[in-house]
């Protein structure tokens, strides 16, 4: 039969759990507004049995361990939908930035520009010998330059941005990298007598969620308690190992590379993935849908335009600086700008004399505005909007993406918060629990003792 001494090392072991088990659920109550924390459990197990002859009695209850409450197919599925849900939100951001930079439609807008510009020569076509007219001609030239320079500028600027979002964001994965492999070595370290760390394994996730964001991570648990992690198929984190990224130019494309390999990262995901698609894709082909338009312009006007003589009799006059050939170059000639008389309206007579009221060299330009470019294949205004079209409806495809992929990351979000949340209400009666066990505790070695006193007594 258990001894008295037994009856007190049960109850012992009651006190401790239930220290533990206020201890833990006062911790839970601290971190309720830790969206990092995971609540936190105390392991009880019944101590191993005491066989007497007159039966085999409870020893009570032991301290196995502390645990966090974690689902990890929750956090695999959440780390997955966390980088669609970057990369569709900075794509969205991104074209929603080129979308402003183009100003369609407006006064300022390069489609406008080209209507007036063409109107301009329309209406030289209907007053070839007046100078104001074209001043107008001029002016309008002017005006389509500084409209594709200003939208080229600004969609650069995007570019520019871009890329400075995803550098840092590669210093940011690699130093969180080298974060996780630390702590993956600290929880080695702590859990080798079997025990868990779970706010070690809190920092650790917290980690992983904002490194999902940046890249689609392929999380895998290790059972020495360290993760790995891996880009498709390509380990950056390996237990208390990392390997770095970089930014690599390939074929004019910005793509994420290893540090020390050849290798590159297929489909990245995430913000970066984001980023460079962007980068590789969209603004890339509106910055040559401007270079193209400019390109026409130079090529097309300059080829009408030099066969028409000036009204101060000089022929072979270009428009366009003919060495402005991109939207970042583009430029009235120098022979325009220093005067309107050297705009031609027309072409020479037989003799190669100015004839004042030939119109064929503006009448041709003026078609423009609704026949194809020659060098385009289709109408300047045409290739414009379908530019623009393009842009619209890739902000519209990834607003819609970002909309489904936040909502679903909300879900999975839920889903973790109240699996792993802290509810200070169940918190609060896990302490009343727990006091109440230890009070009960308390009360067995009192009553003990008193035993104990009445046998010294006898």
């Amino acid at each position: 039969m258990p001894s008295i001494g037994s009856i007190l090392n049960t109850a012992a072991g009651a006190l401790r759990a239930s220290q533990a088990g206020i201890n833990v659920a006062a911790n839970n109550l601290s971190n309720a507004s830790n969206p990092t924390h995971s609540r936190q459990v105390v392991d009880l197990r019944a101590s191993p049995s005491e066989i007497t002859a007159e039966g085999i009695f409870g020893t009570g209850v032991d301290v196995r361990n502390v645990t966090r409450i974690r689902d990890t197919f929750i956090d695999l599925t959440y780390w997955r939908e966390s980088a669609s849900a970057g990369s569709a939100d900075t794509r969205q951001q991104l074209m929603t930035r080129i979308e402003t930079a183009l100003a369609e439609p407006g006064t300022g807008s390069i489609t406008s520009s080209l209507d007036a510009f063409f109107n301009a020569w329309s209406e030289l076509a209907t007053h070839p010998t007046d100078s104001t007219v074209r001043g107008l001609v001029r002016q309008a030239g002017e005006n389509l330059v500084g409209s594709i320079s200003t939208v080229h500028g600004d969609i650069t600027s995007v570019r520019e941005e871009a890329r400075g979002r995803l550098l840092a964001g590669i210093d940011r994965v690699n130093a969180l990298s080298e974060s996780i492999a630390a702590i993956n070595q600290e929880i080695v370290a702590q859990e080798t007598t079997g025990l868990q760390a779970p706010g070690l394994r809190d920092q650790r996730d917290a980690m992983v969620d904002e490194m999902s964001k940046l890249l689609a991570v392929d999380v895998s648990y290790r059972s020495n308690g360290s993760v790995g992690i891996a880009l498709n198929g390509i380990t950056i984190v390996d237990g208390a190992e990392f390997t770095g990224i970089e930014d690599r130019i390939v074929g004019g494309d910005v793509q994420i590379g290893i540090e020390g390999r050849a290798t590159t990262v297929a489909n990245p995901g995430g913000q970066l993935g984001g980023i460079a698609t962007v980068m590789n894709v969209d603004i890339r082909d509106a910055l040559q849908t401007l270079d193209d338009i400019a390109e026409a312009l130079v090529t097309d006007v300059n080829a009408i335009h030099t066969t028409g003589t000036t009204p101060d009799g000089t022929t072979g006059v270009d428009f366009f600086d003919a060495a402005g050939t991109t939207a970042g170059t583009l430029s009235l000639s120098a022979a325009v700008k220093g005067s309107t008389s050297r705009i031609g309206a027309g072409t020479p007579d037989g003799s190669g004399n100015y004839r004042s009221g030939a119109v064929d060299v503006a009448l041709s330009i003026a078609a423009w505005r609704s026949d194809a470019s020659p060098t385009l294949g289709e109408g300047f205004t045409s290739r414009m909007r379908g530019l623009v079209s393009d842009v619209a409806q890739a902000v519209r495809s990834s607003t819609d993406a970002a909309e489904v992929q936040n909502a679903l990351l909300g879900q999975i979000d839920n889903r973790r918060a109240g699996l792993s949340g802290v509810s200070t209400d169940e918190e609060l009666v896990s302490l009343i629990r727990y006091q109440t066990s230890y009070q009960a505790a308390a009360r067995v070695i009192s009553v003990a003792d008193e035993l104990l006193q009445t046998i010294v007594q006898l």
